[in-house]
C-alpha cells in the first residue's frame, strides 16, 4: 500500500510536469507548424510581387537546377527588383526570379513535395501532409 507521502510526491510531480508539457507541446498560433500552408497559393505573375511573395529556402536554393524560363515569363520581366519574387505555377511547381531569369523549380525533384504559399507569403516546396 502506498503511503500518503509517497502519493503527495506524485500528484506533486504531475502538477509541476503537466503544465510544462502541454505547453510545450500544445498548438500555438505563433508556432511554425500551426502556420496555415495552402497548397498553389498566391498571386501568379505580376500579381505575386505586389502580394510580397518569396521563394522560400529550398525553391530558392534549388532554383538553378530548374528550368530556366528566360528574363521574361508570364508577361513579366525578371530584374533586380524581383529577385526572389516567386508564385506557384502549379501544383508541383514554384517559379522564381534569380539572377535576371525565371526559373521553374519541381517539388517533386527537391522533396517530393507541392508547392504551397504559408501565411507569410513564402512559396515553398512541403511535404503535402503540411499543406490544407
Amino acid at each position: 500500500m502506498l503511503s500518503i507521502a509517497r502519493v503527495v510526491s506524485v500528484a506533486a510531480v504531475f502538477a509541476v510536469v503537466t503544465p510544462v508539457v502541454l505547453t510545450e507541446t500544445g498548438c500555438s498560433s505563433s508556432s511554425a507548424a500551426a502556420k496555415k500552408k495552402k497548397k498553389s497559393g498566391g498571386n501568379k505573375g505580376a500579381g505575386a510581387q505586389s502580394a510580397g511573395q518569396k521563394a522560400g529556402g529550398a525553391a530558392e536554393g534549388g532554383a538553378k537546377a530548374g528550368a530556366n524560363k528566360g528574363a521574361e515569363y508570364e508577361q513579366v520581366t525578371c530584374d533586380a527588383a524581383l529577385e526572389g519574387v516567386a508564385w506557384c505555377d502549379d501544383a508541383a511547381t514554384v517559379v522564381t526570379c534569380v539572377g535576371g531569369s525565371w526559373y521553374a523549380v519541381s517539388c517533386l525533384s527537391l522533396n517530393g513535395g507541392v508547392c504551397a504559399e504559408d501565411d507569410n507569403h513564402i512559396i515553398e516546396c512541403d511535404a503535402e501532409s503540411e499543406v490544407e
